[in-house]
């Protein structure tokens, strides 16, 4: 994990050098100019319309009372892909319209959901909150721990909050 940052932030503009480079011999500048913009502007009509049937589905699952869990794993990989279809180049343009497509964000979640596992299993994922082993809310593993009591559980009615409903 070291050397990826490095590799990616020299690889990546490299790469997008070159291929500017060969597309404009192809081409020809404005040709090529014309083309990185037709690619965000697809790209981005693209994410506007993934990007809302993602929260349609969310809302969705909120109202049926199931966590959205996959739409929020979807959300976050259409993030990335706005942030590549934006950066300007035709490698993170591919990349990032690549993430838009269902198929590839189901591969990508499928990858995600299996080391975001092994890493729980393996006791390396630590949240804060009321998450924790003890049930006290200090750090543990995501999703361990037994149900929790309200904050104010256990103080005397004099130190709880009241709130009047009635005006």
């Amino acid at each position: 994990m070291g050397l990826l940052l490095p590799i990616l932030f020299i690889g990546i503009p490299i790469a997008e050098i070159a291929v500017f480079a060969w597309v404009g011999g192809q081409i020809g500048v404005l040709g090529t100019i014309a083309m990185v913009v037709a690619c965000a502007f697809a790209g981005t009509t693209l994410l506007r319309w993934q990007g809302v049937a993602t929260l349609a589905r969310a809302q969705a699952s909120l109202a049926e009372g199931r966590l959205p869990s996959k739409e929020l794993a979807d959300g976050l990989v259409i993030l990335v892909a706005a942030v590549l279809l934006i950066t300007p180049g035709f490698v993170t343009d591919a990349v990032g319209l690549l993430l838009l497509f269902p198929g590839v964000r189901g591969l990508i979640r499928r990858f995600l959901v299996a080391r975001l596992a092994a890493r729980v299993q393996a006791g390396n994922v630590v949240m804060f909150g009321n998450f924790g082993p003890s049930g006290r809310g200090g750090p543990g593993p995501v999703g361990f721990g037994r149900p929790q009591a309200p904050p104010d559980a256990g103080r005397p009615a004099s130190e709880t909050e009241v709130v009047d409903r009635d005006p």
